[in-house]
């Protein structure tokens, strides 16, 4: 009996909760480990072991060809696009062209140079996730055949729920529950892989919106020009890997109808290799990034603008994100300095304001322009602003001094930078001193 101190009285000591119970929602402590349990990936950083994967994509994008090779990869512990993958049994349930699956795993493996069996279970029949008995005929078969998998691709959800509707968030978590309800018969630890298709009219995921709190990653297959690449919004217990371009390779597979072509992805590609494919995608995807903000900052017409409002935009707050330093990197967007939700603004290309006195000028950008000004004024009336002052200023009192307390009496909350400035030594302090 642990022995209990002064303010104990509510709390039961750990030995005597647990002592001789077995049965259902039995308590776990976490001081009851030495060290914590760490995060455990079947393919580093991509699949987490036990986890839920939803890999989706427009039809013909390649999807069946990235599952084959995760299944080709963690069956044979070949490493998969140069990341190591941990060994284990796999099951592909191929209820969308079993005949293709064949070919294109014989393909992978030649591609690949698998020469040993790899004893990759396939299942041709169909199986009705949104049904108990169905589910438990599955597991049944995997003991009946020595199988007991680590990984499990459903290829597609839509085929293996046929008379659900994947857009019903009760349906969805119907299947879903059932599907848990297998992993926990299974005992295995087993993960699972979801694919699917995107909507007819954009390329967002097709599914109801509960699907994000089942699910432990959201792949995004993004075909381009006859190659592939992988985007993740999103790990469960980690961080969304970058966008991972798929190397293909087309080989021959000998078929009952004679040789026919086919294609995989090389999964044993070096670590050099794969950055630079993997730099390569980013920066194109980096640039689209870019060009899609500007586009949406230009509408806005010279206002400030929060990150809050540009999350209506279709990139996710990721990408936003990343797209937004790199553009302050370049000197196109500028933020102000200090604490809290701090607004960008767009400069204007190539706009630039010259300030005229005593004969002399001083010139400066609009990326000194920082913070906006107070009453809603657009960085595009600057100019009109400062001229104003020019003109309200008599003729024989536009000293530099007298110059830069209007400029700074008219605008007080813009922070003043002089860029390849040729002035007086007055007027130049007048105009850099905020």
């Amino acid at each position: 009996m642990t022995e209990r101190t002064e303010g104990d009285e509510g709390l039961s000591s750990m030995s005597d909760s647990k002592q001789g119970y077995e049965g259902p929602f039995k308590f776990s402590y976490p001081d009851d480990y030495v060290v914590a349990p760490g995060v455990v990936w079947l393919i580093e950083g991509v699949l987490l072991k036990g986890g839920i994967t939803w890999m989706y994509g427009p039809p013909k994008s390649g999807k069946t060809y990235v599952a084959v090779s995760w299944i080709g990869c963690v069956q044979s512990g070949q490493m998969w696009a140069g990341l190591k993958v941990r060994q284990m049994d796999t099951v592909y349930l191929a209820m969308e062209g079993h005949n293709g699956i064949v070919r294109r795993h014989m393909a992978w493996k030649r591609v690949n140079g698998v020469l040993r069996p790899t004893r990759t279970a396939l299942v041709r029949e169909s199986v009705d996730l949104a049904s108990k008995p169905s589910l438990d005929r599955l597991a049944m078969a995997f003991e009946a055949q020595g199988r007991c998998p680590g990984l499990i691709v459903i290829d597609t959800f839509q085929r293996a729920a046929p008379n659900t509707d994947i857009t019903s968030p009760k349906d969805t978590a119907m299947v879903l529950s059932n599907v848990d309800w297998l992993r926990a018969k299974l005992d295995n630890d087993v993960s699972i892989v979801f694919v699917s298709h995107t909507r007819k009219n954009d390329d967002r995921f097709l599914g109801a919106q509960n699907i994000y709190g089942w699910i432990d990653c959201m792949i995004k297959a993004v075909p381009k020009d006859g190659s592939l690449t992988l985007s993740c919004d999103g790990i469960r217990d980690g961080e969304a890997f970058d966008d991972i371009a798929m190397q293909f390779e087309t080989t021959t597979v000998n078929t009952d109808q004679g040789p026919q072509t086919d294609r995989a992805i090389v999964g044993r590609a070096s670590f050099e290799e794969r950055l630079f494919a993997q730099d390569k995608a980013m920066a194109t995807k980096t640039t689209a990034d870019k060009e899609a903000v500007v586009a949406v900052l230009r509408t806005r017409k010279g206002e400030p603008f929060s990150f809050t409002d540009l999350k209506a935009s279709t990139l996710s707050s990721r990408k936003l994100s990343a797209a937004l330093k790199e553009l302050v990197k370049e000197g196109k967007v500028v933020q102000p300095e200090g604490e809290g939700h701090r607004p960008y603004i767009l400069v204007p290309d190539g706009e630039r304001i010259t300030i005229v006195a005593d004969g002399s000028s001083a010139s400066f950008s609009t990326v000194g322009l920082v913070r906006p000004p107070k009453g809603g004024t657009e960085l595009n009336q600057i100019p009109n602003l400062v001229q104003g002052v020019l003109n309200r200023t008599e003729p024989n009192t536009k000293s530099g001094s007298l110059l830069g307390d209007a400029i700074c009496s008219t605008l007080p909350s813009i922070d003043h930078h002089i860029a390849e400035p040729s002035h007086t030594p007055e007027l130049k302090e007048a105009l850099a001193d905020d």
